[in-house]
């Protein structure tokens, strides 16, 4: 159960939809060195190109984490492909900036329960 479970997901969060997606990240060669030095997912592959930037690739559905893993590299990431989680990390960088400008009063949510993902 255990090792189902983690095919099809990063992390623990709920995932936004049944679908696996095959992720590639472009990482610039520092911070590529540095995340190809941990495991992240059971299929993940690393790739140093002859830009001189890896390549991440491993396949899982999307969700909250995966997101988030991916923004707190910064500008370190490119999402490559899927568009889909290209989507989700340019609409979270969003929220965040109109919250942060607009100053609306704190309260929890979960942007990526399946009820909110739509």
């Amino acid at each position: 159960m255990y090792n189902q479970f983690t095919k099809t997901h990063f992390g623990v969060s709920q995932n936004i939809d049944e679908k696996v997606y095959q992720i590639e990240l472009e990482i610039d060669q520092v911070t590529g060195h540095y995340i190809s030095l941990f495991f992240w997912h059971y299929d993940q592959r690393f790739e140093l190109r002859k830009n001189k930037k890896f390549r991440m690739t491993f396949s899982c559905a999307l969700n909250g984490e995966l997101v988030g893993w991916v923004i707190q590299w910064m500008n370190n990431v490119r999402v490559v492909k899927p568009k889909a989680l290209l989507t989700l990390v340019n609409k979270i960088h969003q929220e965040c900036i109109d919250f942060n400008n607009h100053n609306p009063s704190l309260k929890h949510r979960t942007l990526f329960w399946k009820e909110n993902a739509r």
